[in-house]
């Protein structure tokens, strides 16, 4: 049998709302952000990928990946000079 506090936790887990950051920020700001997003999603797709290149290299990557990059990126060099 399951406790009654837990079925209430259970619930209260799914039933409460979620506070967005947007939901402190004034209006007329959540439309800025929302306009330059529309206007700039080349510029968010590149930081977005930069962010998680970023965070496999610190968190995930292991010995061999840092191998395989340091390769990837030697080649990536020379391309772009």
């Amino acid at each position: 049998m399951v406790c009654n506090w837990f079925i209430y936790s259970w619930n209260n887990l799914f039933n409460c709302k979620v506070k967005k950051i947007t939901d402190k920020l004034p209006e007329s700001r959540v439309k800025s952000n929302e306009k330059w997003n529309e206007n700039n999603k080349e510029r968010m797709r590149y930081l977005r990928s930069q962010s998680s290149a970023k965070s496999f290299i610190n968190n995930r990557a292991t010995l061999n990946d840092i191998s395989e990059l340091k390769e990837l990126l030697k080649k990536r060099e020379r391309k772009l000079e």
